[in-house]
């Protein structure tokens, strides 16, 4: 929780005056035609993508821009979330897409050669948002955070489901451990 809640979501879109771009980073792809493209992709990717056009929706006069490379996958994740937003309305003059990037580092210098100086709106999971931040700082990309994908969630009400065991909280025990790496792992390497 401490990690997701570190940037509020972006639920009033007069925080994001000036912003040129949502960018939206990719969280895997897996290229299996035999089921729906909002299957193919992983369920950060699908929450990403569909943050991203809500906001660019909201924020007249922006463009989105998909960003994730082929990782493990013969389709780059930008591709799947770019035909994923075409299927929901986008239409292909107001989306872009950022093929080449392997990780959250090559996301954020490629995404500045696109973007140029202009502010962005930039979307991602909320456990991914703090790392996401730094690299994107460190490349001198203004931008304005907008965390989807919230793992962890207050329920004012209580639910008896809560006194069992749950595998949501080994999705969110295994985010925390390789978002804590990714930073760790950055800082290593001197990009943030």
């Amino acid at each position: 929780k401490g990690l997701e809640n570190r940037f509020p979501p972006l639920l009033d879109i007069s925080n994001a005056a000036g912003a040129k771009w949502v960018v939206v980073l990719g969280a895997g792809m897996t290229s299996d035609l035999r089921v729906p493209l909002s299957s193919q992709l992983t369920e950060g990717s699908a929450i990403r993508t569909i943050e991203g056009i809500r906001l660019w929706r909201q924020i007249k006069g922006t463009k989105l821009i998909f960003s994730g490379g082929a990782v493990f996958n013969t389709q780059s994740e930008a591709y799947g979330m770019a035909k994923l937003a075409g299927q929901l309305g986008v239409p292909e003059s107001g989306m872009f897409r950022e093929d080449k990037s392997l990780d959250t580092d090559d996301q954020a210098r490629l995404v500045k050669e696109m973007v140029k100086g202009d502010t962005i709106v930039l979307v991602t999971s909320a456990a991914h948002m703090l790392r996401s931040v730094s690299l994107f700082k460190k490349q001198g990309v203004a931008l304005i955070p907008a965390p989807t994908h919230f793992l962890i969630k207050d329920d004012p009400k209580f639910k008896p489901s809560r006194l069992f065991p749950n595998s949501g909280n080994i999705q969110a025990a295994e985010t925390l451990f390789h978002e804590y790496m990714g930073l760790a792992w950055s800082k290593l390497k001197g990009r943030i």
